[in-house]
C-alpha cells in the first residue's frame, strides 16, 4: 500500500497528486471508460509517490459494484499491488539482455531445469546450431555436443551443478 488510510483518507485529489503526470492519462482513461459505460472494470500499472518521495509501481485493479439510479458508477471495489520489485527485476533483465545480445561470446539463458530459453548470436555461431535447434534443449547436452575438449565440458558441467555462471 502506498499510504495508510488514516494518512490520506478518501481524498481523490491527494491520491491523483501522488501520480506522475506521465501516468495520469491511464487513470483518466479508466475513469472516462467507466463514465461512458465502455467498461465495468480496469487493470492499470502506474507509479505512485510514496510518503518518503520515492515512487512505487502499482498494479491497480477494480470494478464497478453498483450504479446510481441514473446509471452512473456509484461504488467501486479494487486492489492495489506493489509491483516495484517486479519492475526492478524486469528492468535488470532488459539490461542484461542488451549486454548479452551485443556480446560476441556465447551466452545462453536457462530455466531452473537447465533447458535453454534464450541464446545470443555468439552462442549460435560458436555452436553451429540454429535458435530452433537449442530452444528447450538441455544446456549441458548442447554444450557437450559442440565441446571437443573434455575439460571445457567438465568445467561447464561443474559450474551448472554448483549454480555458478
Amino acid at each position: 500500500m502506498v499510504y495508510e488510510y488514516k494518512e490520506v483518507g478518501n481524498n481523490q485529489e491527494e491520491w491523483l497528486n501522488s501520480i506522475p503526470p506521465d501516468d495520469l492519462p491511464l487513470i483518466k482513461q479508466a475513469d472516462e471508460d467507466y463514465e461512458q459505460k465502455r467498461s465495468t472494470s480496469h487493470r492499470s500499472e502506474y507509479r505512485s509517490k510514496h510518503l518518503d518521495v520515492h515512487y512505487l509501481w502499482i498494479l491497480d485493479r477494480g470494478r464497478i459494484v453498483t450504479h446510481t439510479g441514473a446509471g452512473k458508477p456509484e461504488r467501486f471495489i479494487g486492489t492495489y499491488t506493489d509491483l516495484s520489485e517486479q519492475k526492478k527485476l524486469e528492468d535488470e533483465y532488459r539490461r542484461i539482455s542488451v549486454v548479452a545480445r551485443a556480446n560476441e561470446n556465447g551466452v545462453i539463458f536457462t530455466n531452473a531445469a537447465g533447458k535453454i530459453t534464450w541464446s545470443n548470436e555468439g552462442f549460435l555461431k560458436i555452436s553451429g546450431y540454429s535458435l530452433a535447434d537449442v530452444l528447450g534443449e538441455q544446456a549441458l547436452g548442447i554444450c557437450k555436443r559442440f565441446s571437443s575438449k573434455k575439460t571445457v565440458f567438465d568445467n561447464i558441467q561443474k559450474a551448472f551443478a554448483e549454480g555458478k555462471s
